[in-house]
């Protein structure tokens, strides 16, 4: 009987650091243990003490070890980071013995790295490679090309960069915790893994408003298209209550977190009484509230139709804690004109643990590391390109289009 392979999830977020242990299950996956912790450590994305941001996550991981009463087989990390980039990128090989093998498609992503990969290589890391879609002599489109007659091989492919200090950085973490990691991998790109079920030939955008930043993710079905990071994000609109309400930093996020709305409360009457017993109106809270997201989502919606991204027939997946504000799945039709969700696991499994939108991120990454996406994804942070076996992608009913867009 086949030992069941058990994947330990780490996403090291700006707020806090989740923890998630899954198993797979036949076709199902079952996620048995979670765990939390409030970051210590991180200012910004990059970090300040390596004690503490070790000491918690050494507790976050105890916790997920001793709730799954066993140890991970491998393990994944995600970041949550202003200094990831992407862009697309095309390639082109000439097929060595008239079938496409893997040694080709190899040399097709090196070639794609040696011109785009200069344009960034100064500060920037090429961490994953992810084909949109694979051309052969010039006519026939496919997602899995292994094994195909042909003479030339087109690749169109998305790339993704982080910044050379912060990858040093965290493998200085993982080196000093022994925490032997897989991959590590942009949050965003594993919150896919979430809604991947089902929409394998839709367009959807994964908005992802976290802490410090606020991320914006494009897929058609399964080919990555778009990605682009926003320096607005919950810390900004928490910051904003507490000078307009005049309150403690921990009373705006009780009030964004525990009472907050993007509409206003119709009744000037309704007070919220925060801990120490000071009254705040539930209307000043909410006009503050509503003002700073309709700002945020209107800067979003502007830059995608600046970038010419039609959003019609899209679905929004909306993810991170300030996706909990009521009524912002209503605010995001509004602007967007498009159908809006909160980013909820559709895969078959995945139990209460997880269901939670601030835990779709360790889901998806519990999801990403069963799935070998870093081999799918061709990820290089600690190994060549050369090294990392075949994996076939599924095939995909339609095809394609190919974006090229830088995120500032």
């Amino acid at each position: 009987m086949k030992k069941q392979e058990v994947i330990l999830g780490i996403d090291i977020g700006s707020y806090d650091i989740k923890f998630a242990m899954g198993i797979q299950n036949e076709d199902d996956v079952d996620i048995i243990s979670v765990s939390s912790i409030p970051t210590q450590g991180l200012e910004k994305g990059e970090i300040v003490s390596f004690e503490r941001l070790s000491e918690v996550l050494k507790i976050g991981m105890d916790r997920v070890i001793y709730n799954a009463s066993c140890r991970a087989s491998r393990t994944y990390v995600c970041l949550s980071s202003r200094y990831f980039l992407g862009m697309g990128a095309t390639a082109s090989q000439t097929v060595s013995d008239g079938i496409i093998t893997h040694k080709d498609i190899i040399k097709a992503i090196q070639s794609s790295h040696q011109y785009y990969g200069h344009q960034q290589g100064i500060v920037y890391s090429i961490t994953h490679s992810i084909p949109q879609q694979f051309i052969i002599d010039h006519q026939i489109y496919t997602n899995d090309p292994w094994g195909k007659p042909g003479v030339s091989l087109d690749l169109n492919i998305f790339l993704m960069f982080l910044h050379k200090d912060t990858i040093n950085a965290y493998q200085k973490l993982l080196t000093q915790n022994q925490i032997i990691a897989q991959d590590l991998f942009c949050d965003q790109l594993v919150l896919s893994e979430t809604v991947r079920k089902g929409n394998e030939n839709k367009k959807y955008i994964l908005l992802d408003i976290g802490a410090e930043t606020t991320k914006v993710m494009i897929f058609e079905g399964e080919s990555l298209v778009y990605f682009r990071v926003f320096q607005q994000a919950g810390n900004d609109l928490t910051e904003m209550i507490q000078e307009k309400l005049e309150v403690s930093e921990d009373e705006a996020e009780f009030l964004k977190m525990k009472h907050a709305s993007v509409y206003q409360d119709v009744s000037e009457e309704n007070r919220i009484y925060l801990p120490s017993q000071k009254p705040i109106k539930s209307q000043a809270l909410n006009r503050i509230v509503e003002k700073y997201m309709r700002e945020l989502l209107s800067n979003i919606w502007v830059k995608l139709n600046q970038d010419k991204i039609l959003l019609v027939d899209t679905h929004i997946f909306l993810s991170g804690g300030t996706s909990n504000l009521m009524g912002l799945v209503e605010l995001s039709k509004e602007i967007f004109k498009c159908q809006t969700y909160i980013s909820k696991s559709t895969q078959p499994g995945t139990n209460d643990l997880v269901a939670p939108p601030q835990f779709a991120t360790v889901n998806g990454l519990v999801l990403a590391g069963l799935r070998n996406r870093q081999n799918l994804w061709f990820g290089t942070m600690n190994r060549k390109l050369n090294e990392i076996k075949e994996t076939h992608i599924k095939p995909v009913d339609k095809k394609k289009s190919f974006f090229s867009f830088f995120s500032f």
